[in-house]
């Protein structure tokens, strides 16, 4: 049987981190008026319209959104389904969600 010594906690990153120059996290207002997957779908939205998020290329998955964000699973889903309602992405199954190509 192994045993591992316990030292002192490390401290959790508030937002972990994702490749650098990628894609960019932006603060959300969990006391604000206008509930959090809608908060947390604009960003995103404004990610693919500026360019930062570029068509035919994944976004962050539901988990890497939720970490990001400090927000549940199911802010991460109803965020997502907002933008696939919407038609600026496109959900592939067990591979991701893509930017869609823009008209």
């Amino acid at each position: 049987m192994r045993m591992w010594a316990r030292g002192p906690a490390l401290p959790k990153p508030s937002r972990p981190s994702l490749r650098a120059g990628w894609w960019t996290p932006a603060e959300l207002d969990p006391q604000g008026a206008v509930p959090l997957y809608q908060q947390l779908a604009a960003v995103i939205r404004t990610q693919i319209e500026t360019g930062e998020l570029v068509p035919n290329r994944p976004i962050p998955s539901e988990l890497r959104l939720q970490q990001t964000y400090d927000v549940s699973r199911d802010t991460a889903r109803h965020a997502l389904k907002v933008l696939r309602e919407a038609g600026l992405v496109v959900t592939v199954r067990g591979k991701g969600t893509y930017v869609t190509e823009r008209e």
